[in-house]
């Protein structure tokens, strides 16, 4: 047996679990980034051949991943999303449930530690997530506003330590890694200056196991600070 049927099989005996929100108009966003737009251009039912539509969307609508140039103006961080290989978006994951942070919580060297002593040390190129327990609060403008304020985030030390454990991939279910109203964003120059992108906008975390496998492609956009994805998680049966 070949190592296609090898993964074939494997795949077969895994369960898939949907970690995107989909896309839709007045889906939260960054305050100051360009809102997602989905407008009919050709339709059967007006004459058409065929439907389409056209889409105007911000690289960081909806579930997506951050390229370490949205950040990194220079040296060795700064990579486009298209000059990052496809296999950075394959990995080995870890979900951490860090639920039990408070608004504006922080998440610490500690509390990852504190998460291998029970569950296994995190691994060299393994992505790494955090279930706050956001994305159940992920709603329609104009009832955005308890997901989109005070949400917690991925602190500078367990940002740091991340870095020392030479992880692939940090992704979190808030609309950012960074605390809320964060003035330095720690988790985006720690990560991003080291070529570590991060997965914002995550959903359905809560049902993925501690380890699993994870993949999201992100499109190839020339010199795109990020792009939308579609995010699956594979786990056991």
């Amino acid at each position: 047996m070949g190592n296609l049927d090898l993964l074939c099989n494997a795949l077969s005996g895994l369960k898939i679990i949907e970690l995107s929100h989909p896309f839709e108009e007045h889906m939260p966003a960054w305050p100051t980034h360009s809102k997602y737009f989905h407008t009919l251009w050709n339709s059967y039912e007006h004459g058409d051949r065929a439907t389409t539509y056209q889409i105007i969307i911000n690289e960081h609508n909806g579930t997506h991943i951050d390229a370490p140039a949205h950040f990194i103006r220079e040296g060795k961080g700064h990579t486009w999303i298209d000059e990052m290989p496809a296999a950075t978006f394959l990995a080995v994951c870890r979900t951490l449930d860090v639920s039990f942070l408070p608004k504006k919580g922080e998440v610490t060297k500690e509390h990852i530690v504190d998460w291998e002593n029970k569950n296994g040390a995190i691994e060299k190129d393994e992505a790494v997530f955090f279930y706050f327990g956001w994305s159940k609060l992920w709603n329609k403008r104009p009832n955005d506003t308890e997901f989109s304020s005070d949400w917690p985030g991925v602190g500078r030390t367990a940002a740091e330590y991340l870095l020392d454990k030479k992880v692939k991939l940090v992704g979190v279910d808030t609309l950012a890694a960074d605390v809320c109203n964060t003035v330095d964003f720690p988790c985006h120059y720690t990560l991003l200056g080291n070529n570590i992108p991060i997965i914002e906008n995550l959903n359905n975390l809560d049902k993925m196991s501690t380890r699993a496998y994870f993949m999201a492609l992100p499109l190839m956009i020339r010199e795109g600070s990020a792009s939308p994805v579609r995010a699956v998680g594979f786990v056991e049966k």
